[in-house]
């Protein structure tokens, strides 16, 4: 770990070519309960990217110690580390001994014995400190977070002159009555940004701040309950689940005091395009960061926070196309009907086709294909013209619209027995279902954005142009004068 003097800068290295990357040393004491065995050995502490994001701890010796295999073994076995119970955070203990060969025999060298922890934030979430430490500052780190453009910093007014000539970075500043957030980009974020999307995986694209407005401290229970809203926050905006990594607390005279455990973060597997990440780098400015960061906060500060976060999890899990389309109609539905109970509003009619509808009104959102979206758009609204027509004869005078088409397809992933070719004479348009899922991700973005009182600038998947938010626009035609 780096020494911190206050700066805004990473605490490690992170390497893009590595999937371990060395965090710091430390002791590892491991006992056993209600006995007098206990040995006091020296750790080498890793973050892991290869999967899921996870913390290794290595520990090396040169005799045989039994007491270890009682980890594995399932016993009783306490293990602490900066002071802390890890007991609730191992997940899986492994042991490898190597060797050296000497001519004519095999003389043991040493045993390495690796412990895996998982995120247990629900029962223990530090790995250094606790709930009642004080924190003056705090720095975390944003793996696969997609490039913003915010006020240009270059190095030499940043962090002093650099031989190669120096460079900009991005900085984007959070706010809101409690937090001053800061995140900026670094040397290698464009190069690591372009890495992942070459060949996948995981890196370090931006280092973030925390501190209190008034400078005052902090608790360990607070800063943690930040880093999960932010953590929600940013997989938001990048469509897949991008937490804070390594976030390390300090004190007054910058030592540091509080660790919080690695959230679950998988690797980078494809672009995800969405509301934030358009190919127009007009949306990607750090206001549109900086105005939700202030109504995602007030949401979930609220008293009841898990509708912002179940749908914040529907979203990022969409987009985990290994379930296939079927998995992203549900989960997409699924952000509707959650905003829908959220919002406490009631529709005509049972049903998810009621609901849609009755959300769209409320939220002030068009119930239309955006125009300018792609020809196989097109046929959708052919489609629905048809079953409004085939309708319009029946006696109970069914007023089909595009919530009916996309709450329908929704269906016929879900119930077998629902089929695609209507007995009405109308043609399920081809692709309609991929078409469904991207109409979908359209309204589900716009419902999670008017939620947090999103009043800015996204992109519309549909026409890949950069546009106000319908609710704001209307906003403003209601503040014209006739």
């Amino acid at each position: 770990m780096r020494t911190y003097n206050g700066e805004l800068e990473p605490l490690f290295e992170y390497n893009l070519d590595e999937t371990e990357h060395f965090l710091y040393e430390t002791d590892c004491e491991i006992s056993k309960n209600d006995s007098d065995l206990s040995v006091t050995l020296p750790g080498k502490v890793y973050l892991s990217t290869a999967f899921a994001s996870k913390i290794l701890i290595k520990l090396s010796y040169e005799r045989d110690i039994p007491l270890l295999d009682s980890i594995n073994a399932g016993n009783d076995v306490q293990i602490k580390m900066n002071d802390v119970d890890l007991r609730y955070h191992v997940i899986s203990a492994r042991k490898r001994i190597d060797y050296e060969i000497d001519p004519g025999e095999k003389g043991h060298k040493s045993t390495r014995f690796t412990l895996a922890l998982k995120n247990s934030y629900r029962i223990k979430p530090y790995l250094r400190g606790n709930a009642d430490t004080r924190v003056k500052s705090l720095i975390f780190h944003l793996f696969n977070l997609p490039k913003f453009i915010g006020p240009r910093l270059s190095e030499e007014t940043y962090n002093g002159a650099n031989e190669e000539g120096g460079y900009v970075v991005s900085v984007a500043t959070l706010r809101n009555d409690k937090w001053n957030i800061a995140i900026k980009s670094m040397r290698q974020t464009e190069e690591n940004i372009k890495g992942i999307k070459e060949v996948g995986g995981s890196a370090i694209t931006h280092v973030g701040k925390i501190e209190a407005v008034n400078g005052d401290e902090f608790t360990g229970k607070e800063a943690y309950e930040l880093i999960v809203a932010l953590g929600y926050m940013f997989s938001f905006i990048s469509g897949l689940m991008c937490f804070p990594i390594n976030p390390i607390g300090f004190d007054a005279k910058n030592q540091p005091v509080l660790e919080a455990t690695v959230f679950s973060t998988l690797p980078f597997q494809k672009r995800v395009n969405n509301w934030f990440s358009g190919s127009q780098s007009n949306i990607k400015k750090h206001c549109n960061i900086e105005s939700l960061f202030s109504g995602f906060m007030k949401k979930w500060k609220e008293k009841e926070t898990s509708g912002l976060r179940a749908v914040c999890s529907f979203y990022w899990n969409a987009f985990n196309y290994s379930g296939g389309i079927d998995h992203s109609l549900v989960l997409f539905q699924a952000i509707m009907e959650r905003l829908f109970s959220e919002h406490k509003l009631k529709a005509n009619k049972n049903n998810a086709y009621s609901k849609f509808e009755k959300l769209c009104e409320e939220f002030r959102i068009p119930l239309e294909i955006p125009q300018g979206a792609l020809p196989l758009y097109e046929t959708i609204d052919k489609y629905i013209e048809c079953k409004k027509r085939a309708q319009a004869s029946n006696s109970e005078n069914k007023r089909f619209t595009l919530a009916g088409f996309l709450t329908s397809t929704r269906n016929s992933s879900v119930h077998s027995s629902k089929s695609n070719q209507d007995d009405e004479g109308c043609q399920y348009p081809k692709g309609g279902r991929l078409a469904a899922t991207f109409l979908w991700q359209y309204f589900a973005e716009l419902f999670i954005l008017r939620h947090c009182d999103y009043n800015g600038r996204f992109n519309n998947i549909m026409t890949n142009k950069i546009e106000t938010v319908p609710w704001a626009q209307s906003n403003e035609n209601e503040a014209q004068p006739s």
